[in-house]
């Protein structure tokens, strides 16, 4: 036999080998989570998961220990996305951090937004402004109740960076875009997320660690395995807490998704919450 085609069946066995230990390992994780469920314990433990880790990798040559590091929190990354859906299809009283303010279509009301904006924003939603004296004296005020929605305008759809950094860390959401007569765009914001048909893009603010190699990659993996396609990404410095001196950093995200009330979209969003040490849904809205 030729050597080359030696080397191919032996790697062919591994793969064997590497499919029935994968769908073992798959299989195992839905009894995990119901055992977990039962008990009230949480899905992810970091701190296992590094022993676990350390436990496989510590006599490996360095080159090998990266790969296999990649290899096995992709396996465990799998393992909890598994424990998820079994929470999320047999739990039907959780709720993510959103759901409770998800309505399913947008409520008559008045706009807060700069006076300068207030005639192309009326024109575009169809609803009455209060004008302010600036777009981001707005959001406060529509912290406190003064009005339903709040609006800005901007030239092109990404020039959203100032509004993700003001509004990421407070209970508000993106519910629409309009187009205006003189070419802008009006990005229109409540207090509650809408939940209607039409609507295909979710925007996320997540926070991935400085000191974790990956962490990005891994994220995005779950959102892909949720067939959350990637439209938008930016990555900003913040910090995480007044009282946090250690520096973030914070993604901003648009994801195309089938809709947020899917299992696998309700899964992949549980396990970010639950995951990362900063994660919200910041709006739902139609693509333009």
């Amino acid at each position: 036999m030729h050597q080359t085609q030696l080397i191919l069946q032996i790697i062919a066995s591994c793969d064997e080998a590497l499919r029935d230990a994968f769908l073992r390992r798959m299989d195992a994780a839905v009894l995990i989570a119901k055992n977990k469920m039962e008990q009230g314990d949480a899905i992810y433990n970091p701190a296992q998961e590094e022993a676990v880790l350390r436990q496989i990798t510590y006599d490996l040559a360095p080159d090998l220990r990266l790969r296999a590091e990649s290899l096995w929190k992709n396996l465990t990354r799998m393992n909890r996305g598994r424990q998820y859906r079994y929470f999320i299809t047999n739990a039907p009283d959780l709720k993510l951090i959103h759901e409770p303010d998800m309505l399913k279509a947008m409520p008559a009301g008045k706009i807060l937004c700069a006076a300068r904006d207030a005639a192309a924003i009326e024109a575009a939603c169809g609803m009455p402004t209060i004008p302010c004296d600036s777009s981001f004296e707005a959001i406060p005020r529509l912290l406190e109740g003064e009005a339903e929605y709040a609006a800005l305008c901007v030239d092109q759809l990404y020039d959203t960076q100032a509004l993700y950094s003001k509004i990421y860390n407070k209970r508000l959401y993106i519910n629409n875009i309009y187009g205006t007569e003189d070419g802008r765009l009006v990005i229109l914001m409540s207090r509650n997320i809408i939940n209607c048909e039409e609507n295909s893009i979710v925007s996320l603010a997540f926070a991935i660690r400085m000191d974790q190699p990956g962490d990005l990659a891994q994220t995005l993996s779950v959102m892909a395995e949720a067939k959350m396609n990637l439209e938008y990404l930016q990555v900003k410095t913040h910090d995480i807490a007044a009282d946090d001196s250690r520096n973030i950093n914070i993604v901003f995200a648009e994801m195309s998704v089938s809709s947020l009330t899917a299992t696998d979209v309700r899964t992949a969003l549980l396990q970010l919450e639950q995951e990362l040490p900063f994660f919200r849904v910041m709006g739902y809205r139609v693509s333009i």
